[in-house]
């Protein structure tokens, strides 16, 4: 009977003593031709607290985060000449999900100024002219 209740103690006490408070957040960033994007910041922020993690992107795209606590957070991808783009995820006990980031490319603005040298003006024109003169009899 000892045994027994030993037993279903254990049964009990030993699974939570086994269950993770952590979990990983796996993602892969590309463009809009959906190329992967190397050298791209990405940051795992917790919305409840001052939790952060920041990954750069690898040759393939992809980024990880191992051994993050549970709980909700807001992942952003940011890159030069890229616009930023921002997730939510929330973090589950075991899990690892992946998530995928496409840049959008970033606003470009372009100028052209044109300016003149006021140097003296032109007196002669270019174009050819022709005098015609009609005499009626």
């Amino acid at each position: 009977m000892k045994r027994t209740f030993l037993f279903v103690v254990l049964l009990f006490t030993v699974p939570p003593a086994f269950a993770t408070v952590f979990g990983t957040v796996r993602g892969i960033v590309h463009d809009p031709q959906h190329r992967p994007v190397q050298d791209v910041t990405v940051t795992l922020k917790a919305q409840t607290s001052s939790y952060v993690q920041t990954a750069q992107t690898d040759a393939n795209g992809e980024f990880h985060f191992d051994a993050v606590p549970l709980g909700e957070y807001r992942v952003t991808a940011s890159a030069a000449s890229f616009a930023s783009e921002e997730q939510t995820i929330a973090v589950l006990s075991g899990t690892a999900p992946i998530l995928h980031f496409e840049l959008k490319l970033g606003s470009q603005t372009e100028s052209i100024t044109v300016s003149a040298d006021s140097g003296p003006a032109q007196l002669e024109s270019i174009t050819p002219t022709t005098l015609v003169n009609r005499v009626y009899h």
